[in-house]
């Protein structure tokens, strides 16, 4: 996917929504982070028309500002939205508050990656983040990880943290399209270990558990095709040379 494709789908079905946001200055830097990663859409809930130091901080952003779409409450940006996510820098490991149970950036653009849904990332006050109001009627909740002694970043730094994460999901990060290996072809894999193990007359009473580590092992790997054709050629070749080996011994 080239830079023009990325930057369609970053515009088109993802939106950045700043609730009440307090300072003109930080709205400014929001929309030029926002433009750094090939962002265009911003909302601002229950906020003050964007000043004069919001645009001189934009920086060649200042299009995002004017185009920015204002609404009056939450409500109205949940009605509005597709997928919320929401993000703040507090966090519970509890599994009781599961309000607050929350991914990381990393894991929540992996999540939508997959989707073709339209997306809005919601970003809290300066001082007070989202309520728990708020934060319940979000579909995710991305919390960054930072220091424990001082985790609350400023807000465009948030901004900027899971912008870039999306970016690189999408654009820098991209990877090769492959196709995952089949489960026959996995189910051969397997068998093609159980033939070596065959071969070098590999303890019995050790056969299952290690069978099963190999099946899961490979699992996990996420092989592709590709990958499954070398594997199954290199252990092909083992398997015929360690035959001739062990009849020649004889």
């Amino acid at each position: 996917m080239d830079w023009p494709e990325v930057k369609k789908l970053l515009s088109e079905r993802f939106t950045v929504a700043l609730v009440e946001p307090k300072y003109q200055g930080n709205v400014g830097a929001v929309a030029r982070i926002m433009h750094n990663f090939g962002f265009d859409r911003l909302i601002m809930v229950n906020s003050n028309p964007v000043d004069q130091e919001a645009l001189q901080r934009a920086v060649n952003s200042e299009y995002i500002l004017q185009n920015a779409v204002l609404m009056q409450g939450f409500s109205d940006l949940r009605e509005s939205s597709g997928i919320i996510a929401a993000t703040s820098s507090v966090q519970t490991l509890s599994h009781k508050k599961f309000r607050r149970r929350s991914m990381t950036p990393d894991e929540f653009w992996d999540r939508m990656a997959g989707k073709k849904d339209q997306v809005t990332l919601v970003f809290g006050r300066e001082g007070d983040g989202l309520y728990n109001t708020e934060i319940e009627v979000c579909d995710y909740f991305i919390h960054i990880p930072a220091n424990p002694e001082y985790p609350v970043l400023n807000l465009s730094h948030a901004v900027g943290v899971v912008l870039q994460k999306g970016f690189q999901k999408f654009f820098d990060g991209q990877k090769v399209e492959t196709e995952d290996i089949s489960d026959d072809n996995l189910a051969r894999l397997v068998d093609g270990f159980s033939r070596i193990l065959n071969v070098i007359q590999y303890p019995e009473y050790k056969r299952k558990n290690t069978e099963v580590m190999i099946r899961r092992m490979l699992a996990r790997a996420s092989l592709t095709q590709t990958e499954f054709f070398k594997l199954m050629g290199i252990l092909r070749k083992t398997g015929e040379d360690l035959e001739k080996g062990r009849n020649n011994a004889f």
